[in-house]
């Protein structure tokens, strides 16, 4: 893979970007849908619809694989268009619930918005909607009112030993979850996501590449915004 997109709804694919860029190396093309955000908001049909609107992008701009980091797109889309398209591999990051299932002794969370909500049901585990926490994320709120949201949230859940992130921007907040809970193991989907690419690849590229993004609202405001976040990742 030497020329990779990612897909998200907004800031929360960063800190994946990140990490495969100094992991992989490469080149980039971040495609942010600001202007579906947020996606969790969609139906399943739109919600392909746009998957593959942006899979047409990647392969125009020269993709070999397409990475959808926003938890709606991954759960509701991604496995759709595996095989539509021979230009590029597509992988999406579905929440780890079976992980945490396996690991967990005295309970797990599932952290999810109003969509991956569907997606958790059903699992040996409590899964709660925090839907406003990623545009708490998106807007860059502050870590403490973070914090106070997430607090609040969890009070009522009782005992448990492990968090799964079920949405990318939930990610950009494991740090507020750790401090809240210290003792407690986080599932991140697109850590996992990371991981799995880094084992398929095994080796880097010889060189760090480009990064560059596409925004499909407020581009010029949105485009700053990220190179501010993503210099705080590449320091």
């Amino acid at each position: 893979m030497k020329n990779v997109a990612i897909v998200d709804g907004g800031v929360g694919g960063l800190c994946a970007l990140a990490k495969l860029y100094w992991k992989l190396g490469g080149n980039y093309l971040y495609i942010a849908d600001s202007a579906n955000f947020p996606l969790f908001e969609r139906d399943v049909p739109a919600l392909r619809k746009i998957a593959e609107s942006h899979v047409k992008r990647a392969v125009e701009w020269g993709a070999d694989a397409v990475v959808f980091t926003d938890a709606a797109l991954s759960c509701y889309a991604a496995r759709s268009l595996c095989g539509k398209f021979d230009e590029v591999e597509i992988f999406g990051a579905e929440p780890p619930l079976k992980q945490a299932e396996d690991y967990s002794v005295s309970g797990a969370v599932a952290l999810a918005n109003c969509k991956t909500m569907r997606f958790c049901q059903g699992r040996g585990l409590r899964a709660l909607d925090v839907s406003p926490l990623a545009e708490m994320v998106e807007s860059g709120a502050k870590r403490q009112d973070e914090l106070a949201f997430l607090e609040k949230a969890l009070a009522k859940e009782g005992n448990f030993d492990c968090v799964v992130l079920a949405d990318a921007h939930f990610g950009m907040a494991s740090d507020v979850v750790a401090q809240l809970y210290p003792a407690v193991k986080v599932f991140d989907s697109t850590q996992g996501l990371v991981g799995k690419l880094c084992r398929q690849k095994k080796r880097k590229s010889a060189e760090q590449g480009a990064v560059d993004y596409i925004v499909t609202a407020n581009e010029a405001e949105n485009r700053k915004k990220f190179e501010k976040i993503l210099q705080k990742f590449f320091k």
